[in-house]
C-alpha cells in the first residue's frame, strides 16, 4: 500500500507538465514524435540496408538489417551504434526475428536529428564491412 502523500508527490511532475504545456502541448509532442517515427521509417526503407519488422504505430520503429547475414549482425551493429554516444536504440525480437527498436520520446528531437541518426547508422554499417 502506497501512502496517500506519496501518490500525490508522484503526480506532481505530471501536474506541472500539464500546467506548462497544456493539452494542446501534449498533443503536439505526441504528433511530432509520431511524425518523426514515420520519417525515420521512410529513411530506413530508402537507405536500403534495413527493413521494417512491424508497421510504424505512434513513436516506435522496429527494424532489422537486411539480408541473410543481417540477423547475425544485429547485436554487433546495435552495440557499435550505441557506443557512438550519439544514438541510443534497444534490441527487440519481433516474430522470432532479432531487431532494433527506435523510440521517439524527446520533445526536442527534430527532423535534422533523424537525418543525423541515419548518417551514424550508415557509418557504423560501413565500418562493419571494412
Amino acid at each position: 500500500v502506497v501512502p496517500e502523500n506519496s501518490r500525490r508527490l508522484r503526480a506532481l511532475p505530471v501536474w506541472f507538465s500539464l500546467k506548462a504545456y497544456g493539452k494542446e502541448g501534449f498533443c503536439s509532442i505526441v504528433e511530432n514524435n509520431t511524425q518523426l517515427a514515420l520519417i525515420f521509417g521512410n529513411e530506413l526503407i530508402e537507405e536500403g540496408n534495413f527493413e521494417l519488422l512491424a508497421p510504424i504505430r505512434l513513436n516506435n520503429v522496429c527494424f532489422t538489417l537486411k539480408g541473410e547475414s543481417g540477423q547475425e549482425r544485429v547485436s554487433q551493429f546495435l552495440i557499435k551504434l550505441n557506443d557512438t554516444g550519439k544514438v541510443f536504440m534497444t534490441p527487440t525480437v519481433y516474430k522470432n526475428r532479432k531487431g532494433i527498436r527506435a523510440s521517439f520520446v524527446n520533445w526536442r528531437t527534430t527532423e535534422e536529428d533523424v537525418i543525423l541518426v541515419i548518417k551514424e547508422m550508415k557509418a557504423v554499417l560501413e565500418d562493419m564491412v571494412v
